[in-house]
């Protein structure tokens, strides 16, 4: 099985999250995963607990007047043949394509057996 590129998947997921489509955005991740914050560490153990942690996620942004997002991936480091370490910029846009913010995400990624990277670990940090 042919593997599906890091960037094709960052594009991806960019695109799930700016259109609300947390179905598609819940299944860029692999399950059990953790998320990591200056406020404690979250485990995720089902699909249910990623689509509720987007849900808020995504009712905070729009509050914020935040849209869309577009990834940037900008360092990779294959740790092991399927585990990849990833750093992501996510620019946010308002409805009219203006920067509102910048968040910087380190991922660790499993990529499956079916080729598809998945996130298993996200920090994600306010930048500036």
């Amino acid at each position: 099985m042919s593997r599906i590129s890091l960037e094709t998947f960052i594009e991806a997921y960019g695109k799930a999250i700016s259109s609300d489509d947390l179905e598609r955005a819940t299944d860029s991740w692999e399950i059990p995963a953790l998320v990591l914050s200056d406020q404690g560490t979250t485990v995720v153990n089902t699909k249910k607990e990623v689509m509720g942690f987007f849900e808020k996620a995504a009712a905070s942004y729009k509050s914020q007047g935040r849209t869309s997002t577009i990834g940037e991936i900008i360092g990779k480091e294959y740790l092991t043949k399927n585990i990849v370490a990833l750093d992501v910029r996510w620019p946010s846009f308002d409805v009219e394509g203006k920067a509102k913010a910048v968040e910087m995400s380190h991922y660790l990624l499993r990529i499956g057996d079916d080729g598809k990277p998945r996130i298993q670990v996200a920090l994600t940090r306010s930048v500036g």
